[in-house]
């Protein structure tokens, strides 16, 4: 999604001939044509830090927390194209399916469940539709240590977070 257009990335006609067609903006629809797969990367977010898994713990239900960006492979996540966000194998999970304010971010087993599908947003926060909130820092404290939530989407700095470096 282009944060300044609110328009996202398309192959017009859906043509995947390489250099058959040049890429364009276009009303975000979710069509093939507009899922793009970006190598693992980095999930920047407030302060300049990263979204990290707690401990580097592949286990399910670790926390995810805001740590300074390091390319460890507690911060290598993917976004393979069916809306979820992974790292370890696994799925960034919005803690027991919950959609209030406050519930926890944590790795799980990937499993298909709504609590683990991720929307990027124009303003560049990352929406669960299953609760309606984005992914937040808590107070935009910015601190190294913070454990993410979710929390009605808001536009602040506090819900920034982008794939990719």
């Amino acid at each position: 999604v282009n944060p300044q257009s609110g328009r996202c990335l398309t192959v017009p006609g859906g043509n995947t001939s390489p250099g058959a067609v040049q890429l364009q903006l276009q009303d975000c629809s979710g069509a093939a044509s507009q899922v793009w797969r970006l190598p693992p990367g980095p999930v920047n977010g407030p302060g300049g830090l990263c979204a990290d898994v707690g401990g580097a713990d592949p286990s399910s239900a670790t926390p995810i927390q805001l740590y300074t960006c390091n390319q460890s492979d507690a911060q290598r996540w993917s976004a393979p194209g069916d809306g979820t966000i992974r790292a370890f194998g696994k799925c960034l999970d919005v803690s027991n399916g919950g959609t209030a304010n406050g519930t926890a971010i944590q790795l799980f087993d990937c499993n298909g469940s709504g609590s683990q599908d991720w929307v990027t947003e124009a303003n560049g926060s990352l929406m669960n539709p299953q609760s309606g909130r984005c992914l937040d820092d808590p107070n935009n404290k910015e601190a190294v240590g913070d454990l993410l939530q979710i929390y009605d989407c808001n536009s602040t700095a506090a819900q920034v977070f982008r794939l990719g470096g």
